[in-house]
């Protein structure tokens, strides 16, 4: 076993989350496990999308699919960058870095989900992607969050990652984070440095 598979592995089982084994997709807005709801998958790991976030039907999936992508980080990136119905944390962050035109300090004020302020010992400022976790970076939609099982997980308070069930979750707030409601469960992942190099 590859060391970054170890790493993905061991972080997405370092959690303190155990969810139970769904054998079938979602289908689309019920929650509800039905075969024919999957729009495409990586590396023989079956997802859906529904409305802008990926659905992965559990958590040991989850763990298939952050492996692959951690041991296809070319293939991950040709696939996750070319989604039309789903755009990855790690594509939004690549687009607002490529536009050097318009990206300022006043970006991060417009995508909080996406980028983050931090200072060096000098006090340089930097931007840099909130969800820098390897792999969870592809599958977390451009508002942090990705749904496996009945719950979504939310990666876009730094540091502070927790999970929701989805029906708990306020998808119409904009600046809704799951660790800020009083059901939500904290979990803790391993943070390994998200190195980009596109040929």
């Amino acid at each position: 076993m590859t060391l970054f598979r170890t790493m993905a592995l061991a972080a997405i089982f370092s959690s303190t989350v155990l969810l139970t084994r769904c054998e079938q997709p979602m289908l689309e807005g019920s929650g509800t496990p039905n075969e024919s709801n999957f729009i495409t998958s990586f590396e023989n790991v079956n997802y859906s999308v529904l409305d802008g976030r990926l659905v992965i039907a559990d958590k040991t999936a989850a763990a298939d699919l952050i492996s692959a992508i951690v041991n296809n980080p070319e293939k991950a990136f040709n696939h996750f960058t070319s989604q039309t119905s789903f755009t990855s944390s790690r594509s939004a962050y690549i687009n607002l870095m490529n536009d050097e035109e318009n990206l300022s300090l006043k970006a991060v004020d417009q995508f909080p989900k996406i980028l983050y302020i931090w200072y060096d010992v000098d006090q340089d400022v930097y931007v840099d992607h909130i969800v820098d976790y390897v792999g969870f970076e592809w599958i977390a939609n451009q508002d942090g969050i990705v749904q496996i099982g009945d719950d979504i997980y939310d990666f876009s308070k730094r540091d502070n990652l927790a999970y929701l069930p989805a029906d708990l979750y306020d998808f119409s707030d904009p600046y809704f984070h799951a660790v800020n409601h009083p059901l939500a469960t904290s979990f803790d992942l391993r943070r390994t440095s998200v190195s980009f190099n596109q040929s």
